[in-house]
């Protein structure tokens, strides 16, 4: 029958991806599994403890705490296109930030704007009587809204604000954050073959910056980060065909170093709105991290790890350059990721940037592409520049 057909399309294509590591765990929802960050993926993957940059949520949603202004993310993949070439996945998140407060939407609590879709395309069946049914679109759909805290940001925001401004965030930072995603799986014709259910991911990243303590005015910014997050911590469960199914449940762990070098000509914010197209926010930065996950079904049962490993170089805030590596034995993956990005900043009012990534996938098959692009605005930093030039 048809929905039998989509369900062993959407086991067999998953779980050749490297995007569907976890697709080896015991639990249902593939979408769920792949992390939504084209940035993440040309670094191995690790994201736990990564604070700086382009916010991964998918990877640790306290990431949402460093959320600065307006921002757009949008993402595209075709899976394993050398065996299904119409099994595509898409992403659409905005994200919203200030003052240590960071807010991410997709498709939830305003319907239709931004979602997380996993398409695997048409599948033809046949009837119970051995009759053709008509081309049905399986799919996969992720619709969630997400919110972050940075402690210390927060403070010195609020600070500000009653006359009395601190700097704490220069010496570290403690963000935490949650994201509650609503998950509509559909193998066949409805309601027969269709599945939905809710979860919750949970995060927190801590990190210090160890020159600061010494010296306000040091050449360089170090930090260094720990981050732990678990994905699906909840107990959700889908009923599809008969079967209670949890999703995948992932414990991640991981550390991180960041180290920058600003720009002799970075612009201090105020100084007015003339100077900021001749601004960059850094010389040169790079970072370094590393993941380790813990994967099992629902919390429950037996599991096994994934181990991710990423670099990253960023030349005057526009090229970013990527290396890393995914050890995924029971998976079948032990291969090298690359990838860039390239950013068009303005300064400290906002950016456009492109990010590609490119992937190993399991059992030999040809290595996987992925694709983004984001845009973003701080109306905070522009309201500053032009009170400023007053």
């Amino acid at each position: 029958m048809l929905r039998r057909r989509t369900a062993l399309l959407a086991a067999g294509v998953l779980g050749a991806c490297v995007l569907g590591d976890t697709a080896r765990a015991q639990g249902t929802a593939r979408s769920q599994d792949i992390d939504t960050s084209i940035r993440a993926a040309g670094m191995g993957g690790a994201g736990a403890a990564v604070w700086w940059g382009e916010p991964g949520v998918w990877g640790n949603p306290a990431q949402l705490g460093e959320v600065r202004g307006i921002r757009w993310q949008q993402g595209w993949t075709r899976l394993v296109p050398s065996l299904a070439p119409d099994v595509k996945f898409k992403s659409q998140r905005l994200l919203l930030g200030g003052g240590g407060l960071g807010f991410s939407l997709m498709g939830d609590p305003l319907d239709g704007l931004g979602h997380t879709r996993l398409d695997y395309g048409a599948s033809q069946g046949t009837d119970p009587f051995g009759n053709p049914t008509a081309p049905f679109n399986g799919y996969e759909q992720i619709e969630a809204w997400g919110a972050g805290l940075s402690v210390l940001s927060a403070f010195d925001a609020a600070s500000g604000l009653v006359g009395r401004p601190h700097d704490l965030e220069r010496n570290g930072e403690l963000s935490v954050g949650v994201q509650h995603k609503h998950t509509r799986v559909v193998l066949g014709p409805e309601p027969f073959a269709s599945a939905e259910a809710d979860g919750v991911d949970w995060g927190a990243i801590g990190r210090i910056s160890p020159l600061q303590w010494f010296a306000a005015d040091a050449p360089m910014d170090v930090d260094v980060a720990a981050g732990y997050a678990v994905l699906n911590a909840n107990d959700a469960r889908f009923v599809i065909f008969d079967e209670p199914t949890p999703p995948s449940r992932i414990r991640r762990e991981g550390m991180s170093v960041h180290a920058a070098i600003p720009a002799p000509w970075t612009r201090r914010p105020g100084a007015g709105p003339a100077a900021v197209f001749l601004a960059l926010p850094q010389l040169v930065a790079g970072g370094i991290a590393v993941d380790r996950e813990r994967i099992s079904a629902g919390g429950e049962g037996p599991s096994y790890d994934v181990d991710r490993f990423g670099i990253e170089l960023t030349v005057l805030g526009i090229l970013d350059g990527r290396i890393g590596h995914v050890t995924d034995r029971l998976g079948g993956i032990d291969g090298d990721t690359y990838g860039f990005g390239v950013s068009l900043p303005i300064g400290s009012w906002g950016a456009v940037r492109y990010d590609h990534a490119s992937v190993p996938e399991s059992f030999g098959l040809p290595r996987l592409h992925r694709n983004g692009w984001s845009a973003w605005v701080d109306p905070a930093a522009i309201w500053q520049d032009v009170r400023g030039s007053r």
